[in-house]
Parts: C-alpha cells; structure tokens; sequence
C-alpha cells in the first residue's frame, strides 16, 4: 500500500493512504524522507492505524490548514481574474481612445491615441465601470463637448478585440442608439477584429476598425493621412463597399450572375485593383520626387541662411570696423583740438610775454634815456661854469 507523507515526528510519520485514511508509521533512521514523498508501506516500514482520538486530533488539524491555505491562496486568484485582459474596445470619433476589460467585463486599462482622445478621457473616469457604460459614457460625453453635434457629419467606429467573447453587441449597439437619437447625422460602425490586427493596429498607433476599414476600401494609411479622410467619410466608403459586397452575393446567390458576367467583374475587379496599385506606385513616385525637391528646397535654404548669416557677420564686421575708424579719428580731432588750444595758449602766453618784454624795455631805454639827459645837463653845467671861471 502507498501513501503521502503529511507530517514528519521524529522517528514517526503521519501518511494519508490512497483509502483516504490517515496512518501513523514508523521509519528506519537510515532512510531520508520529506513531506509530500510518496512511500511504500511494507515490511521495511513498521505502520499502524491511528488510535481513534489521535486520528480526530490530526483530522482538525488539517482541516484546519486546508483552509489556511484557501483564505492564502484565494486574494491571488481573485487578483488575477481581476486583472487578466478580456479584451478590447477602440473607439474613433475624433478623438480616439482605447478601453482594456476583464472576464467580469470592467474596465482595467483607457489611454487615448490622440490629444483629443486624452481631454475626452480627461472628463470621465471609467476605470472599473462596465464596459458597455463606459463605452456609452464616453459618447455621452463627446456630445456635450461638440465632437459629435447635429449640425454636422458624425461617424463613430467601434473596434472590438474580444479574446473571450464577452462582449454584447447587440446591447451596446442599444445604449450608443440610445445616446445619440438627438443626433441627426451620425454612421455608427461596429468592426470584429482579432489579436494580431490589433498588435498591427498598436504599432502604427491606429485603432484596429482603422486599419481594417482602411484594407477593405483599399486605401493606405498614408492616403487616408493625404486626404484629411474624417471618420464619417471613412464609415460611408466601408458601408458603399459592403453595399456593393452585398449586391454582387446576392446576385451570384440567385444565379443572376452568369459565368461570363463573373469572370469578366472578377477582371474588371483585377483591372481596378491594378490601377489602383500603379496609382499608388505613381503616388509613391511623387511623394519620393516632392520629397527629394524638399529636401534640396531645405538645403538651398540652408545655405542661403548660412550665406545671410555670412553676409550679416561681414556686416557686422564692417560696421564694428567704421565704428573703430570714427572713435580714432574722432580721438585725433580731439587730440588736435586739445594740440590746437595748447598752442594757442602758447602763443598768448608767449604775446603777453612779448608785451612785458617791450615795455620792460622801454621803461628801461626811457630810464636809460633820463639818466642820460641828466649827465649831458650836468656836463654842459659844469663847462659852463669853467667857461665862466676861464673869463
């Protein structure tokens, strides 16, 4: 008979049988053994039953820990049904916003795909509301904020990534019908699609509706991006392509179509399709050419700046340059003028020197003229008085 180790006393084991009853046996102290080892009771093994009292003690105990364990283990499930994604909701209208839900269909994750996705979001709270009310609240909201208004082309696309396949279309489809019957021109599209187009969808930070919209009417990203497409024209363009799905299956349904009349659509379809892809080629073709004309557009105007600024620096030079010559002549005639008045002072100074000079030297010659005079008065005095003296 075999059994599971549940508890390890000494010597001493506690093992549940495959019976379901509890017995208490007795190892060989040469042999190693752990709890939850599977072991063999035979002759090597001393065993016997509990006693019926010791049995009722173990029996509690366990139970006891079986529910320990449950109360452990059950916040880590609940968490993880919680937070384990259902799936996803893209929502165009302009603003585009991106909804993730779990099993019990709340909202565990919203982020925006554009500015205006970001403010729409910014006006509600919808983390752990119920999908379909928080898809349904949002539309409400864009209403009030004049995304979507009576008095102009409303289109709403609704892209749904149900891994689980909770989600209700039909009641959805409801509430949005509900919300938007004031409004008078409003094309809502409910668009199926699956993991990898949304992974598609994320790398080219477009909604899955978007990308698989765009792949049905045949156009690309870069042609919608083009010709400014808004949402209500990319709805009408999906409905005129399933208008015309719809028309050519129920023609071939009801053997309308002859075999001729297929082959030559299905020519006619591959013709378009040729066309179309040659088109887009040429697009391509001149989207390269206005590139490249950009691009050297971009570098002739780069050296014209690089030559404007050269020319400005030469300017700038020039002028610092006059600027320098005027302070210097400015400085010389400064200099002169101080040179000019110096040498006129000079020249006054030297003027009232000359002055003084003269009529020191007149003061002199009349001084020297005086005294003369006065020894000539003296000599003819004194022959005088000879002459007088002689007679």
């Amino acid at each position: 008979m075999k059994g599971i180790i549940l508890e390890i006393i000494g010597n001493h084991a506690v093992v549940l049988t495959k019976a379901g009853d509890y017995k208490k046996v007795r190892l060989k102290n040469s042999m190693n053994y752990e709890c939850g080892d599977e072991i063999e009771m035979n002759k090597s093994i001393f065993n016997w039953e509990l006693p019926k009292l010791q049995w009722k003690q173990y029996r509690v105990r366990f139970s006891i820990m079986a529910i320990l364990f449950i109360i452990m283990i059950f916040p880590s499930i609940n968490y993880y049904q919680t937070n384990q994604v259902a799936g996803h909701v893209n929502i165009d209208i302009n603003p585009s916003v991106e909804l993730t839900y779990n099993k019990q269909m709340k909202v565990i994750g919203a982020h925006s795909l554009n500015d205006d996705g970001e403010a729409l979001l910014s006006k509600k709270e919808v983390l752990k509301m119920n999908v379909h009310d928080a898809i349904n609240s949002l539309i409400v909201v864009a209403i009030e904020e004049g995304y979507i208004a009576s008095e102009k082309d409303n289109g709403i696309i609704i892209s749904i990534t149900d891994i689980k396949g909770e989600l209700y279309k039909e009641e959805l489809s409801k509430q949005i019908a509900e919300s938007t019957k004031d409004v008078q021109s409003i094309k809502v599209e409910y668009v199926d699609s699956d993991v990898e187009t949304f992974e598609k969808a994320q790398k080219l930070k477009k909604s899955p509706g978007e990308v698989i919209i765009e792949e049905k009417i045949g156009l690309s990203h870069q042609e919608v991006e083009n010709e400014k497409m808004t949402t209500y024209e990319l709805v009408s363009r999906y409905n005129e392509y399933k208008d015309a799905l719809t028309e050519e299956n129920s023609r071939s349904d009801k053997g309308i179509v002859s075999k001729e009349e297929r082959m030559t659509h299905q020519q006619e379809k591959k013709g378009l399709l040729d066309a179309i892809k040659g088109i887009r080629e040429e697009l391509k073709d001149r989207e390269k050419e206005e590139k490249e004309l950009r691009n050297k557009l971009k570098d002739e105007e780069e050296e014209l700046k690089g030559r404007s600024k050269e020319e400005k620096n030469r300017e700038k030079f020039r002028e610092k340059e006059l600027k320098e010559r005027l302070k210097i002549e400015k400085e010389l005639r400064d200099k002169l003028k101080d040179e000019g008045k110096e040498l006129k002072d000079r020249l006054k100074e030297e003027k009232n020197r000359e002055k003084l000079r003269e009529k020191e030297l007149k003061e002199r010659l009349k001084k020297e003229e005086k005294e003369l005079r006065d020894k000539l008065k003296e000599k003819e005095k004194e022959l005088k008085d000879k002459f007088k003296k002689a007679k």
